[in-house]
């Protein structure tokens, strides 16, 4: 286990603001299918609005077809991006073709734009309603300057119209990314607490529990050292209990560099540590006799010892630990500062294998301050 570093992720927010959340895209799928069912409800219901349209059944089966190419590609990541960029553009442009084509009775017109902004203030960052907000003007009224007739009442409710949808979008916008801030900053927490809850408040790595969850996780070809710092005890009473932990946090911080990026390290009690490396196989012995050798270079107070066992298949997690256990007291009985790697299950009548690994003579003084 590596203990998390709590660097804030501080991002520049690009210039074009884009979505926050593929549910976003997932949500504007939905809006343009269910737009384009009633539409197509109204073209054919008698007394409907679309009815009589020859270009409404057209533009609302358009509708329909882009809000299925829409949710087939929601969770496409490449696609991401390019759709949150194009959603809002093709929202207007059917808002915008609609009302040329007389399609949309007057009185309904400013509740697309209104529906478009919740939608868009709900997913986007703060700002992105208001730099389209341009765009908006334009679908609003070039349709009335090209298109069908109206009055000139119509014209004049952009004036109204438009600023309401932006305000309505930015507001929705601001709650949102307030409560987006808000459940970020939760599952972070959330996460701390968690790690807390498994991490040895002294070296930083994974503490007992961790251990028991790391032990009963090895798969075959995994590979279980158990690592044990010799001596510990004349440590603590030549330097006190103080120095102990110095030396502890010393070796939390060696194992931290030193371990393998997909290998998990815990403190299991005392002055032992659980070492697990995935799919190390014979390799892993290797790995831990280079760790005893320069945790003996390094050290000025004390050398470590190591018990190895490979998982083998059809064997528990306790028989490899029993195993590891039975090396590690090999080790310490020669002296410490060696490695042991247990038999093989199916070699049990051989003898294990000690490798003692050289390191500097030392021994237990006061240093001087």
């Amino acid at each position: 286990m590596r203990p998390e570093t709590g660097r804030s992720d501080r991002r520049a927010r690009p210039f074009w603001p884009t979505i926050s959340s593929p549910n976003g895209i997932r949500q504007a799928a939905l809006v343009f299918l269910a737009v384009g069912v009633v539409g197509l409800i109204n073209d054919f219901l008698p007394g409907g609005a679309g009815r009589g349209h020859p270009w409404s059944p057209v533009l609302d089966s358009l509708t329909l077809l882009v809000g299925g190419a829409t949710w087939l590609v929601w969770n496409r990541k490449p696609l991401l991006q390019p759709l949150a960029y194009a959603i809002p553009l093709i929202a207007l442009v059917l808002i915008a073709l609609n009302n040329e084509a007389g399609a949309l009775p007057p009185a309904t017109l400013g509740i697309w734009f209104v529906l478009m902004y919740v939608c868009v203030g709900s997913w986007y960052p703060r700002g992105t309603v208001l730099l389209s907000s341009p765009l908006a003007v334009a679908a609003y009224v070039l349709p009335l300057v090209f298109g069908a007739p109206r009055s000139h009442d119509d014209l004049i409710s952009a004036l109204l119209v438009i600023p309401t949808a932006v305000l309505a979008g930015e507001i929705v916008s601001a709650n949102s990314e307030s409560l987006r801030a808000a459940h970020a900053a939760q599952q972070q927490l959330l996460a701390e607490l968690t790690r807390e809850t498994v991490t040895d408040p002294l070296t930083r790595l994974g503490n007992r529990r961790f251990g028991e969850v790391l032990l009963q996780s090895i798969e075959p070809g995994d590979v279980l050292a158990i690592l044990d710092l010799d001596h510990l005890k004349e440590v603590n009473d030549t330097f006190g209990h103080r120095g102990g932990d110095e030396e502890l946090k010393s070796f939390g911080q060696f194992l931290h560099q030193s371990v393998r990026d997909n290998d998990a390290v815990a403190r299991f009690g005392g002055d032992e540590f659980l070492l697990v490396m995935r799919k190390a196989g014979s390799e892993g012995l290797e790995i831990v006799e280079r760790l005893v050798a320069e945790w003996g270079r390094l050290s000025r107070r004390g050398t470590m010892s190591a018990g190895v066992a490979i998982h083998a298949g059809g064997v528990s997690s306790e028989t490899t630990y029993a195993d590891a256990d039975d090396a590690l007291y090999t080790a310490k009985r020669g002296g410490g500062g060696a490695c042991v790697l247990a038999p093989a299950r199916s070699t049990r009548a051989q003898a294990s294998r000690a490798v003692p690994v050289s390191s500097p003579t030392w021994s237990i003084t006061a240093e001087s301050s």
